[in-house]
């Protein structure tokens, strides 16, 4: 693109909240966002602004809201997280504990005892003018970049994670896993929980030798699965959108088609409203080694950590 000395152009503007590091659990920092091109971090890192800025702050829901200030980074510390997992009641999601022994369906979670963490994080886009001069204004969010890795020396949980986008009143938008192109996750079967190497059956002695094997249920007749959705229909690809206008492709024949996945809104007065990030550990995940997968998880998987990589950007302005 050909410029002349009396035009600029202002850079695209991308904001980073980088998933936070978790051992068993999410740790880390999100932080202010600035007038960059792009930038990458673990819920930690920023970039510096000139003109206008993407602004981000976040805390664990509940606690208080951490402000990055001039070190434009903040610590949302660290979550330990169980396995549990959920069900479809209609619209409703509904939440279950792990199962016990010889129980069939899993008991559901109690409100004061959730095993998912809610993470809630605002936005705002400030436009500067000059020096001394500066507005906000009204754009949309989108996420650019998203992954779950492990990030531990031992057994690799980071297929267990789930990571949901709620809006303000806790509507879910996108519910994510770490596979790229979406997967479908079975939450009915047999399970060895009591360690025995057979699975568990009806038998009381806990032998688990006879043939009447325990089909483990999230619920008696609701939710035999649910489904996660492939990272493109949430994530903007930046290599073929317009950084001007993040719903738009470059090109008008491009099958690139961003609309609907704006995640919430900067305003021109304030923060945004709330974006829920909810995390929990899915006990049906199967894990383990390739051929040997199992939901019936060993203890080499506790304490392992994890990372959610996200990075949020909205459109450049021109000027």
């Amino acid at each position: 693109m050909k410029t002349t000395s009396k035009k600029k152009i202002i850079v695209s503007t991308l904001a980073i909240a980088m998933g936070a590091a978790l051992a068993g659990s999410i740790s880390g920092s999100v932080a202010w966002y600035q007038y960059s091109t792009r930038a990458a971090a673990q819920i930690q890192g920023t970039a510096a602004g000139t003109i206008g800025e993407l602004q981000i702050q976040g805390c664990k829901s509940g606690e208080s809201m951490i402000d990055g200030g001039v070190s434009n980074s903040i610590v949302l510390g660290r979550d330990n997280f169980k396995p549990m997992s959920v069900y479809k009641d209609g619209t409703d999601t509904k939440y279950v504990d792990a199962p016990v022994y010889q129980n069939a369906i899993l008991p559901a979670q109690k409100s004061d005892a959730l095993r998912y963490i809610d993470y809630e994080l605002n936005f705002k886009f400030e436009h500067k003018t000059s020096s001394t001069s500066s507005e906000l204004l009204a754009k949309n969010v989108y996420l650019v970049y998203f992954d779950i890795i492990n990030a531990g020396t031992g057994a690799d949980v980071s297929k267990a994670v789930r990571v949901e986008f709620l809006d303000k009143d806790g509507n879910s938008k996108f519910l994510l896993s770490d596979n790229a192109s979406g997967e479908t996750t079975t939450t009915s079967g047999n399970l060895d929980l009591n360690g025995n190497g057979n699975a568990d059956t009806t038998e009381w002695d806990c032998k688990d030798t006879g043939d009447e094997k325990i089909v483990y249920k999230n619920h008696a007749t609701l939710g035999a699965s649910y489904d996660t959705v492939a990272h493109s229909s949430v994530v903007v690809d930046r290599d073929n959108t317009d950084p001007y206008d993040l719903e738009l492709a470059y090109d008008e024949d491009s099958s690139t088609d961003n609309s609907g996945k704006a995640l919430v809104a900067t305003k021109a007065s304030g923060w945004s409203d709330n974006l829920i990030v909810r995390v929990w550990l899915e006990g049906w995940a199967l894990l383990g080694a390739e051929g040997h997968e199992s939901a019936s998880w060993t203890e080499d998987y506790i304490a392992q950590n994890f990372n959610i990589n996200m990075q949020f950007a909205c459109s450049a302005e021109r000027q």
